[in-house]
């Protein structure tokens, strides 16, 4: 069990303090943003160094090893860089506050979910189908064939995926590793633990942004979405790749807000780690790069201190550069390819070495085909208008609150540009797919959904402002 413990604290420190060194605003709501975004992003970096760890021939005792030293080393690098910074203490402007029934409301909405989740891995300890057939399963042959992962393509099973990137199994897999055998309870706490990062990445975000009521709202109505608390009971790679795309999506807005480049290295980190996660997210990975590195950041925020061009080279070197708060053409690619290096290393390196071919290259017949595309999209709306009852109340709240500003609306642009490119990938994989079309819409829409749902949230409440609102 301790070892378990240290194998979520140690990336969780190392991400905290990368993010420590990116935010240098002492904001309260900081530290709960850092706290939530810490643990999923450090998780997905431990499981990416773990897996390129492997594929060079590492295993048993010299494994773990090599994973620690590794940490430690990176910590003892961002704690000097911490110790070299000067920190400011700031407040954020026209905060609202939270009422308590509000407050009271989040709190039973978490303790309701945490209780599902229990009974939900009591009733199922090994979670859904796909759950303990590909994720979990696929967790152990790497934990008990680390020396070759060829393994896992010569012991493949019929419906494995064994295309599937590898964070999650990697994740589980590495705190077996830790802890020293297979515990059963890893695989559901960490599905949960991504699903309260979720939760607690939407009121903190909000919070930094002074609509605390919103980020209460928009946590409230991702826990009580009954499908995505059935997705945490399934240990699913849905969730955590939900979170990597909230994040990058929170961490892409807040760089449009600032325009301070150093928050594309989170940016960049969540959006190369959903790549990691699933071959769905390297769609969003790729349209994410391009909307990033396009997109206009003339809105900033009246209550982010900015440099100049001027001011941000006189320190010359890669490092001050990251770290620098203006806003210049190199320090956004530099920190877009810094966030995006480890976690697409690990996918390259998987693609190419151990992954089979993809599904879908044989189905581009299947595009002439029209009455696919009608399929496609009328059972998509059945299962879009089925997912939850919010579905219907985020217009109603949209159409009858007070909306947000202009720099919202230029952010919220971008990000709904990154979730059509989603949705796009999407429809040409049911376009190509190769298995019976109702059938593979209707055992995948709702986890297609549930994938950009906390997204979906986000840019709904970001548009809303109710600071003003009696």
């Amino acid at each position: 069990m301790t070892g378990f413990i240290i194998s979520l604290l140690l990336p969780f420190c190392v991400l905290y303090l990368l993010l420590t060194c990116l935010f240098r605003e002492r904001l309260s709501e900081n530290f709960i943003f850092k706290i939530c975004l810490s643990f999923g992003t450090g998780q997905g970096m431990a499981s990416a160094v773990y897996f390129i760890l492997m594929a060079s021939g590492l295993s048993g005792s010299s494994l773990k090893t090599s994973d620690i030293t590794i940490t430690l080393i990176f910590l003892i690098i961002l704690t000097v860089i911490y110790y070299s910074q000067k920190h400011t203490a700031s407040v954020s402007e026209n905060s609202d506050i939270l009422p308590k029934h509000l407050a009271l409301t989040v709190l039973i909405m978490f303790l309701l979910t945490a209780s599902a989740a229990f009974t939900g891995y009591l009733s199922k300890p090994e979670g859904g189908w796909d759950g303990w057939a590909i994720w979990n399963m696929r967790a152990r042959f790497i934990f008990r064939s680390e020396q070759d992962l060829s393994v896992l393509l010569k012991n493949g099973y019929e419906g494995g995926h064994l295309g599937y990137p590898l964070m999650l199994p990697c994740v589980i897999s590495r705190a077996w590793h830790y802890a020293g055998s297979e515990l059963k309870f890893i695989p559901a706490l960490i599905s949960a633990l991504f699903a309260f990062s979720c939760a607690g990445l939407l009121y903190s975000a909000f919070s930094c942004m002074g609509k605390k009521v919103n980020g209460a709202m928009a946590s409230v109505m991702l826990l009580g979405t009954m499908f995505f608390q059935r997705q945490i009971q399934a240990q699913y790679a849905d969730i955590p790749l939900s979170f990597f795309f909230l994040s990058a999506l929170i961490c892409l807005w807040r760089y449009l807000q600032k325009n301070v480049h150093a928050l594309l290295v989170p940016a960049g980190i969540a959006a190369g780690l959903a790549a990691w996660t699933k071959n769905e997210g390297l769609v969003f990975c790729a349209g994410f790069i391009i909307c990033a590195l396009l997109a206009d950041k003339r809105g900033t925020s009246p209550f982010a201190p900015q440099l100049t061009a001027d001011r941000a080279s006189k320190g010359r070197g890669p490092a001050k550069l990251l770290l620098s708060e203006a806003d210049t053409a190199p320090g956004k690619y530099l920190s877009l390819a810094a966030g995006l290096f480890i976690p697409l290393t690990a996918i390259v390196i998987f693609k190419n070495t151990f992954s089979p071919p993809p599904e879908f290259t044989s189905g581009h017949g299947r595009i002439t085909d029209l009455g696919r595309y009608s399929t496609i999209l009328l059972e998509s709306l059945k299962h879009i208008f089925s997912y939850s009852e919010w579905v219907f109340f985020l217009p109603v709240l949209f159409f009858t609150s007070e909306k947000a500003g202009t720099d919202a609306k230029r952010a919220a642009t971008v990000c709904i540009f990154v979730l059509l490119i989603m949705s796009a990938g999407y429809f040409m994989a049911y376009l190509t797919s190769p298995y019976d079309l109702k059938w593979h819409i209707g055992t995948s829409a709702g986890r297609l959904i549930t994938q950009l749902w906390p997204a979906i949230i986000f840019i709904c409440m970001a548009l809303v402002d109710f600071r003003n609102e009696a």
